[in-house]
């Protein structure tokens, strides 16, 4: 198993250099500041055969295994009580 762990500060997160794999996080208040949606999308050339997400803030941590039809291209979308995108948050992404 390959572990990745990302730190994030609110906002959008993209590795630089379109080297794989590709892994976009965003956290938006589309309603309320007080229910964040997290989209987190991907993209790899190796075939797992899952991929979970996870993303803490304080003492709350969400966590979710994220979809495919083809195990090349992932993703997921998750409407989060209590998560404030605007402060400090962790998460990390897990390969199997």
């Amino acid at each position: 198993m390959i572990i990745i762990f990302l730190l994030a500060c609110g906002g959008t997160s993209e590795t630089g250099d379109l080297a794989m794999p590709v892994e976009v996080v965003s956290c938006t208040h589309p309603y309320s500041r007080f229910e964040a949606v997290v989209q987190v999308e991907v993209e790899d050339e190796v075939t797992w055969s899952t991929i979970h997400f996870e993303i803490s803030q304080a003492d709350r941590v969400w966590k979710t295994r994220l979809q495919t039809e083809d195990q090349f291209y992932w993703w997921t979308r998750m409407q989060l009580i209590e998560l404030d995108c605007y402060d400090k948050l962790e998460y990390g992404v897990i390969y199997e």
